[in-house]
């Protein structure tokens, strides 16, 4: 009986001391259940394709073999080891066979492979303007690039080594600009500045140093696949706020706080058109919440 009362009386006090430190007042646990609650998985997915401008539509061509190089990212303000990078999978040129049957009119639409461009972000915190503003939480940059291509004699593989290198220049950039971003966390004004202004450098920076790479690579090979343009998809996980203001979208950069955003080949498709403006590829995107 003495041995179960003091059993009895530990199992209490356990309890109590276990209460004591995972208990918190109204408002922590309304923080702890507000947070858990802003966190989801999100699916970036490039829907459908069509070619408004074919390259290779004459009698003697086989036409275009339009692919996409597609590298998923994520990099999160001021956060060591966050920039995660990695390719998906493209080596593919047969699934747009019907942009061969050309009619500037009314272009054939296909829909792009699932394992070319549907890329998955798990358990993402969309962080609260207050609580980055007071440096609790720090926002993250995801997303992805996509390269559009076109396939002539360039094999697979040597492209492959081509993409890693691209993803090596993107993983460095956004080390550079946001994972390793210094921010002035004394100063809610300096900081907030510096996180625009490290947006406008992502535009500014990633795309160009990706088309260089692209360029100095495929210099090198007598009939080289040929690259149309590139594409910078950015999702800034924080809430819509005044403070954090992105760079104007274009062909080449789309940048949208988190959320549902729907790119309809209609209504504002993702453009995609060579230097000498003899291709002109479009597709239809997605980002939704899981």
């Amino acid at each position: 009986m003495y041995s179960n009362f003091k059993f009895n009386f530990f199992a209490i006090l356990c309890l109590g001391f276990f209460m004591s430190m995972t208990s918190c007042t109204p408002e922590q646990q309304e923080s702890i259940g507000d947070k858990l609650s802003r966190i989801h998985s999100w699916e970036l997915k490039l829907d459908e394709f069509k070619a408004p401008m074919v390259d290779e539509d004459g009698w003697a061509s086989d036409g275009d073999e339009p692919y996409f190089i597609v590298i998923k990212y994520q990099s999160k303000f001021n956060t060591e080891g966050s920039t995660r990078t990695s390719i998906l999978k493209f080596d593919n040129e047969d699934w747009a066979n019907g942009i061969d049957d050309f009619d500037p009119e009314n272009p054939v639409i296909v829909n792009i492979p699932e394992d070319m461009g549907t890329m998955r972000f798990n358990t993402v915190l969309t962080c609260k303007i207050d609580s980055v503003l007071a440096f609790r939480e720090m926002p993250e940059i995801l997303g992805a690039v996509v390269l559009s291509m076109e396939s002539d004699a360039t094999p697979f593989g040597i492209m492959g080594d081509l993409a890693e290198d691209v993803r090596v220049a993107l993983h460095e950039q956004l080390e550079s600009l946001i994972e390793d971003a210094e921010l002035n966390i004394l100063n809610e004004t300096a900081m907030m500045s510096q996180i625009n202004t490290a947006l406008q450098e992502v535009q500014g920076s990633v795309v160009p140093s990706v088309g260089e790479a692209i360029g100095i690579f495929l210099a090198s090979f007598a009939d080289p696949d040929q690259f149309v343009n590139a594409h910078f998809f950015g999702f800034a996980a924080v809430e819509e706020n005044d403070f954090i203001n992105f760079p104007p979208s274009n062909d080449l950069f789309n940048m949208k706080f988190i959320g549902n955003h729907r790119f309809d080949l209609d209504d504002n498709p993702i453009n995609f058109r060579d230097a000498d403006n003899t291709i002109h590829y479009q597709i239809s995107a997605e980002m939704r919440r899981l």
